[in-house]
């Protein structure tokens, strides 16, 4: 774990780590991968309610970790499962809200770094492979029809 404070009122400082098992002050039992983790299905539910229907590639690219495929891979009868336009499976909830694809998406303006854009590894649905880097350039967007149009200020 990243011990607390960084850094502290207009002073930096080095990152401190400690083992988490002395960070909780309790002995930690070895996961296994094969093994049905629910706090990782805690966070692909989570995940998916708030960005699915999504690609297992898009859930790792979200949070970074690589241990995810086990959970879903234990959650797969309570989930279902779509095809995209390039035929990469995607999963979701089941009862979560899928609109129809004719739906007029509202103009929105997002901030740096919004999740609506880095929530996925393939961001091409929803910003243009010409303007990807202003997603990783901090740069405030604008979505029009549920793809970014604009940046502004």
């Amino acid at each position: 774990a990243q011990l607390p404070p960084r850094g502290v009122w207009r002073a930096k400082a080095g990152v401190r780590y400690v083992l988490l098992a002395a960070w909780l002050d309790r002995e930690l039992e070895p996961s296994s991968a094969q093994s049905a983790d629910p706090v990782g299905q805690v966070l692909v539910r989570r995940y998916l309610a708030a960005f699915g229907p999504a690609a297992s590639a898009d859930l790792r690219a979200w949070c970074g970790l690589a241990g995810l495929p086990a959970s879903v891979t234990a959650m797969r009868d309570e989930l279902v499962t779509f095809r995209d336009e390039r035929g990469r499976k995607l999963i979701d909830l089941p009862d979560a809200p899928r609109p129809d694809p004719d739906t007029p998406a509202p103009v929105r303006f997002l901030p740096a770094f919004d999740n609506a854009i880095l929530g996925y590894d393939d961001r091409s649905r929803i910003i243009d492979d010409a303007h990807r880097l202003l997603s990783v350039a901090g740069e405030r967007v604008v979505l029009v029809d549920g793809r970014v149009a604009a940046t502004w200020t």
